[in-house]
């Protein structure tokens, strides 16, 4: 049976008489909502159905097996090239390739977000790759307020302080809100003191 035969059956002259019949509007209405108004295609919100197929079963409502939810402007580029109305045939091959198209890039941009985040879950670890720094470096690295993650990190701070010979890299002061100017100055005096009592050659 074609579309127009189907339409004879269910009482209806002509196709745009079966859209504005409260049947299509309850089918129409059922099936967005069973779709939660989502474009098959771009994933918008979607306002129209296009009929892969005209059957008896999915134009009486009692099945949707051939609908798909389209928002108006995939409808009209699957319907319409150069404002020429397409055969159902073409219509359904434009379908199938703008739906393979999404879904394949969906999957790159799948791919490329599981690399990314292998790359920054890799970078967290290499700290454990060393282990944890050795008291000595963390001894070291105290007096001028600095810290590592692992023994490489810990082994390049100090090797960057021995390269500016100790004494281009200024002790760091914690310094808490409610410490006053006396005991700051009275802090870095003791920082500078404990570290010419390490170097006293410098």
């Amino acid at each position: 049976m074609n579309k127009y035969d189907i339409l004879k059956e269910l009482g209806f002259e002509n196709y745009s008489q079966y859209l504005n019949s409260s049947l299509w509007k309850k089918i129409r209405s059922e099936f967005l909502i069973k779709k939660e108004y989502k474009c098959r295609i771009c994933e918008k919100r979607a306002d129209t159905i296009h009929h892969r197929q005209y059957t008896l079963e999915n134009m009486s409502g009692k099945n949707d097996e051939y609908l798909v939810s389209l928002c108006k402007s995939c409808h009209y580029k699957i319907e319409f090239t150069k404002k020429k109305k397409n055969t159902l045939y073409n219509a359904n091959r434009l379908l199938d390739r703008r739906i393979r198209k999404r879904h394949n890039r969906k999957n790159k941009d799948k791919i490329k977000e599981e690399r990314i985040n292998s790359c920054i879950s890799t970078y967290k670890n290499r700290a454990n790759w060393f282990g944890p720094p050795t008291e000595e470096q963390i001894k070291i690295l105290e007096k001028f307020n600095l810290t590592a993650s692992s023994k490489r990190d810990a082994k390049n701070k100090i090797d960057d302080l021995k390269a500016n010979n100790w004494k281009k890299i200024e002790p760091k002061v914690l310094v808490v809100s409610k410490t006053t100017e006396e005991t700051r100055r009275q802090e870095q005096a003791n920082i500078w003191e404990e570290y010419w009592r390490l170097h006293p050659d410098e």
